[in-house]
């Protein structure tokens, strides 16, 4: 059984045909076979998909209802970090009593830190000898020769 294919003849151009001949008699070095893209194809399916959507976009005012590349403008959760967040807080367990409350009489803050039997410290003085003094950024305009030894 033969098929019917697309050929391209280098004289005369494109034709279709069941061999490879061109219609107006050329050598056959001057054929070789061609894949045309197929035309755009409807059927009903596809023809009540696009009448439902152009209804709702009337319907809701929408101009532009493009959807390139797959991406929507409804972003969906990954919901491999969000059943990560819930194993995580699951470890956690409920911390919401652990803070407790601050009463308004007195000092609450002492009274805080001996329930809690946290000692008042300065957090920087274990490292206090390793840290730097602060010194100024040396800041210039274009052009300008800049002396790192006068900003000391």
């Amino acid at each position: 059984m033969a098929v019917l294919r697309d050929y391209q003849c280098l004289a005369h151009g494109n034709f279709e045909g069941f061999e490879a001949k061109c219609p107006y008699g050329c050598s056959d070095s001057f054929i070789k076979i061609i894949f045309l893209k197929p035309p755009g194809y409807h059927s009903d399916r596809t023809k009540g998909i696009d009448s439902t959507l152009k209804g709702l976009a009337s319907d809701f005012g929408l101009t532009d209802m493009n959807n390139q590349n797959g991406t929507s403008a409804n972003v969906r959760p990954d919901w491999k970090a969000v059943k990560e967040r819930e194993q995580l807080l699951g470890k956690l367990g409920d911390t919401s009593q652990a803070w407790g409350t601050i009463s308004k009489e007195g000092n609450g803050v002492a009274q805080a830190i001996k329930e809690t039997r946290i000692l008042p410290d300065n957090a920087l003085a274990t490292v206090k000898e390793s840290l730097v003094p602060p010194r100024a950024d040396v800041v210039a305009r274009d052009n300008s020769v800049i002396d790192p030894g006068a900003a000391e």
